[in-house]
């Protein structure tokens, strides 16, 4: 994992890639899509704490989060984040920048 915090960031050169969304792992049909939007910002929720184990191991996690941030995405676990983490990136991404 990069970048100042536990959970992976996305690669500065990170390659596009249009179809990431066909690997990624929330897409199998095994998989409840309610687990990566819970009812509330918390990680405590089974559910939540289920959806990032399987992020953490996605193959495209690093595009899912870029795509969140990129695209200001506030609700649900994208990229093995929670709402409350791409805040806390985001700051730390415009405070870098403001610092430069």
């Amino acid at each position: 994992m990069t970048g100042p915090h536990r959970y992976a960031t996305p690669a500065p050169d990170l390659e596009p890639d249009p179809n990431w969304t066909d690997r990624a792992a929330c897409a199998d049909p095994r998989h409840n899509p309610d687990w990566w939007f819970p009812v509330g910002a918390t990680t405590t929720i089974p559910t939540a704490v289920h959806a990032l184990a399987i992020c953490r191991r996605c193959p495209v996690v690093e595009h899912c989060l870029a795509h969140a941030l990129t695209e200001g995405i506030r609700d649900g676990i994208w990229g093995a984040t929670t709402e409350h983490t791409r805040r806390r990136l985001h700051r730390h991404t415009r405070h870098t920048r403001n610092a430069a």
